[in-house]
């Protein structure tokens, strides 16, 4: 039995009164959490408050401690048995804010890809009119003139507009079926990368390293521990949903999974990769662990539709080689991150100087430049 100062017609202070400990999902000094009854998620859990007090902002200081301490720990614990893409924290106060239940309690609840079709905004939904802001944004951005339908592989983009392409803020590295149409993937190949990714095929591929367990107080170490194809609840993994989704290719039963691949050139600013067939996967060892290796080979028309109307100037160019990371890396520092023809720092691509259709080379910093949209298109694909 937890020591409760509860009421007796409350709902959870019945729970805090007579609750094993084992039913809980953890507990601490002033604080205890269990999993919603009506969960919106796999996973939904609350916290709550042993002392019975209706608005968290009259709790005492150290019993909010407690709460926000607690919240954090059942964060690893829903992550190692869930793993959640994303999360969102609610606080209801009062009848007004949403609150049905008279005894403080946070929400925490575990959100999945896919799991609505657009979860831009978040919390922001309970008030729906006022959710959208990007909409605004957007009207605003159009009437400038600023508004992109597309953008095309090796273009460099923020994080802002990766997000806004692919309705999610992305948070995690492996994104299965992100959509109904596509997979995502993050990767980055700078140094003290953690992953270690590849381009093979002489830029036409890409080896991507699966991704590590969470970090938790039962596994403080992952980078010591084996890939997991499933949790410890038996569910698929990121990697269990790339690596079965490249067996059925491989075995016949379906189209390869396509996959989007962003990459980082530096905090804030990515490069899309391209859209990529999902065509292997295997296990290897990785000093003393085994790791997760997939396989992906470039689609050459990789562009990505924005809006629902493409305008001539946005037409993508065919892209069918990857440039290194460590050439894009030294091309984007050399030219100041601005086209090179006219300093503009919008609509930026990684271009090659002379062709790889003739003769030119992806592996080299001399022979790829910036150039906007603009001049990009203009030099198409004639030697300068």
């Amino acid at each position: 039995m937890l020591d409760s100062m509860g009421v007796s017609d409350c709902l959870f202070c019945s729970i805090a009164d007579e609750s094993n400990e084992d039913e809980l999902i953890a507990v601490n000094r002033s604080a205890l959490a269990f999993f919603d009854k009506y969960p919106v998620s796999k996973g939904h859990a609350l916290v709550i408050p042993k002392r019975h007090e209706t608005n968290f902002f009259n709790l005492l200081p150290e019993e909010q401690l407690d709460v926000w301490k607690l919240l954090s720990e059942v964060h690893l614990v829903l992550s190692e048995m869930f793993q959640p893409d994303g999360f969102n924290v609610g606080i209801n106060i009062s009848e007004t804010g949403g609150q049905t239940v008279e005894h403080a309690h946070v929400h925490l609840m575990p959100r999945y890809g896919g799991d609505v079709e657009d979860p831009r905004g978040g919390v922001r939904w309970v008030i729906p009119d006022k959710a959208p802001y990007w909409k605004s944004e957007s009207n605003q951005h159009s009437s400038e003139g600023n508004l992109r339908s597309s953008f095309a592989a090796g273009e460099i983009i923020n994080y802002r507009e990766m997000c806004e392409a692919e309705k999610s803020q992305l948070q995690r590295g492996m994104n299965f079926r992100l959509s109904q149409t596509h997979s995502v993937l993050l990767m980055s190949r700078r140094d003290g990368s953690p992953y270690d990714d590849e381009i093979i095929g002489n830029g036409t591929g890409l080896i991507y390293e699966g991704h590590d367990i969470p970090k938790s107080n039962s596994e403080p170490y992952p980078k010591l521990k084996d890939q997991e194809l499933r949790t410890p609840k038996g569910s698929l993994t990121q990697n269990g949903r790339f690596f079965y989704a490249a067996q059925e290719f491989k075995s016949g039963k379906q189209q390869p999974e396509q996959v989007r691949v962003y990459e980082k050139l530096k905090v804030g600013i990515w490069v899309f990769a391209g859209t990529f067939d999902l065509v292997d996967a295997w296990s290897q060892k990785s000093g003393e662990r085994e790791v997760f290796k997939f396989e992906l080979k470039l689609i050459s028309d990789s562009s990505i539709l924005l809006g629902n109307k493409r305008h001539q100037e946005d037409l993508p160019l065919v892209h069918t080689r990857l440039i290194p990371s460590q050439v894009k890396q030294e091309v984007f520092k050399r030219d100041g991150g601005q086209c090179v023809r006219c300093a503009s720092e919008d609509n930026l691509h990684f271009d090659h100087i002379i062709p790889f259709s003739k003769g030119g080379s992806s592996l080299t910093s001399e022979n790829i430049q910036l150039l906007c949209a603009r001049h990009n298109l203009q030099k198409s694909d004639s030697i300068q």
